[in-house]
């Protein structure tokens, strides 16, 4: 007798979930999206994800979907970053890919600004913003890889 008897039949995505070295963090699935479990996912400008299509940009993806989730519902994403940092704005910013930027006003923490994001050029692509920022010396949150 199987031991689904007692529950819903599910389908194994994962060989393992579990890794030691990976950071999971959490995030609200994009509006008018799904993202299923395995998948490539990217950050919208709002710090939402949302899945990556084939041909994205290597950059431009954070991470993969360890739960399956509807828009607006939260999940979990193995994140390719090894560590997450409180570090400033240079100025607004969208959540993203980003780059080094010149120092801030306080010295203690390191400033990124936005990456670019070309076709035909290789961006400078240190981590992620996971937030946005309005202005110039912001605190945000900055995955990097």
């Amino acid at each position: 007798m199987a031991l689904t008897v007692f529950g819903e039949v599910t389908k194994s995505i994962f060989l393992k979930e579990i890794e030691a070295h990976k950071i999971h963090e959490e995030f609200e699935v994009a509006s008018a999206v799904t993202v299923k479990k395995g998948q490539a996912v990217k950050l919208t400008t709002a710090g939402l994800v949302t899945p990556a299509v084939a041909g994205e940009l290597e950059h431009l993806v954070i991470g993969y979907s360890i739960h399956d989730g509807a828009a607006g519902e939260l999940v979990t994403v193995g994140i390719k970053a090894f560590t997450i940092v409180w570090a400033q704005s240079a100025g607004a910013l969208d959540a993203g890919p980003v780059q080094i930027g010149a120092a801030g006003a306080d010295p203690l923490y390191a400033t990124y600004v936005a990456a670019t994001v070309d076709q035909t050029a290789t961006p400078d692509c240190v981590g992620w913003a996971l937030d946005n920022a309005t202005g110039e010396d912001e605190m945000i949150r900055v995955a990097l890889k």
